[in-house]
């Protein structure tokens, strides 16, 4: 996932950077206004990209599975604990 979103990336900062060529090297408005569909496209590339998420699942399901898991953990050593106390 990594990979793709740096390839992502990449590839958004070439239109970008083709985008902006003609910008610098005549700096008019007129010249903008013509570069803005290639602007737009490499703007929707990079959000795109940006939204890749680094691993194969999302942080929020992570903690889930940390939070049940320390939550099964605790039980178990709570349970080894007590139990010899007949608690």
């Amino acid at each position: 996932m990594v990979e793709v979103k740096a390839e992502e990336l990449k590839l958004a900062r070439d239109l970008y950077a083709q985008a902006y060529a003609p910008v610098r090297a005549r700096p008019t408005l007129e010249t903008l206004e013509q570069q803005r569909n290639l602007l737009s496209a490499a703007d929707a590339l990079e959000k795109r990209a940006k939204a890749i998420h680094d691993w194969p699942i999302d942080e929020g399901t992570f903690a889930r599975v940390i939070t049940i898991a320390t939550s099964v953990v605790a039980i178990l050593i709570g349970r080894l604990i007590l139990g010899p106390l007949g608690l």
